[in-house]
């Protein structure tokens, strides 16, 4: 396919694929239902991370018919982000920006490094909109689904920067590096991803050795920081 004016390429340990800005027709959606909060989150915060899709292939097409959904003509299948699209149909935006993975994307680590990921963003963005709608922690945790320590993850997650944020939705990092991140002022996770050669979770531990602890102390502790894992 012809790259487009509106399109960018992006590569990265978990995939390879383009941001394109796609009609939202032109993906199917599943039957997916869109979440209340995830539509509040939208509209009033945009769309803060973007949905993954690929280019559909004709097994899916034969499974769609199999499945008894009426095939339209659609052009993308998602790989990440199902509620968020439900949402931006809901809102009836005609066009979205979309990561298209290619058709060679390691499948497994897109799953693991790069779904989990969104799936936290998903999450996290239904939370800060029904904080914002004045939701009590019970409230939030049936709405949502999640126990009490999810929803006490999540609320660390929320001091995760646009940078980092953006790191995580993409499979940059993995979720367990962002929560580390987010221990630390916005400034600072982005000087992280300034600074680091590789953004793992032991970097980002160091890096929030480094952040904590004086520079005096830091001189007298060079040859001895803790090798962490």
């Amino acid at each position: 396919m012809k790259k487009k004016e509106s399109e960018m390429r992006i590569e990265s340990e978990v995939f390879t694929g383009t941001i394109r800005v796609v009609p939202v027709s032109s993906i199917f959606g599943g039957g997916v239902q869109a979440r209340p909060s995830m539509v509040r989150s939208i509209k009033s915060r945009g769309l803060r991370s973007l949905p993954v899709v690929r280019e559909v292939r004709d097994a899916d097409r034969e499974r769609w018919a199999e499945e008894g959904f009426l095939d339209t003509g659609f052009e993308y299948a998602i790989e990440a982000g199902r509620h968020r699209i439900a949402a931006i149909k809901e809102l009836n935006i005609q066009e979205v920006p979309v990561i298209v993975a290619e058709d060679d994307a390691d499948e497994t680590t897109l799953v693991e490094n790069l779904v989990r990921g969104r799936n936290l963003i998903s999450e996290l963005e239904a939370l800060e909109g029904l904080l914002d709608a004045g939701k009590e922690p019970e409230d939030i945790q049936k709405e949502l689904g999640i126990f009490k320590r999810d929803l006490n993850r999540l609320r660390r997650l929320s001091n995760m920067g646009k940078v980092t944020r953006g790191k995580l939705a993409a499979g940059l990092i993995a979720p367990s590096t962002g929560e580390v991140l987010a221990k630390m002022p916005e400034q600072y996770q982005e000087a992280f991803f300034k600074a680091a050669d590789k953004t793992t979770l032991k970097a980002a531990r160091e890096f929030l050795w480094k952040y904590r602890l004086p520079s005096n102390q830091l001189d007298f502790l060079a040859e001895d920081l803790p090798t962490l894992e």
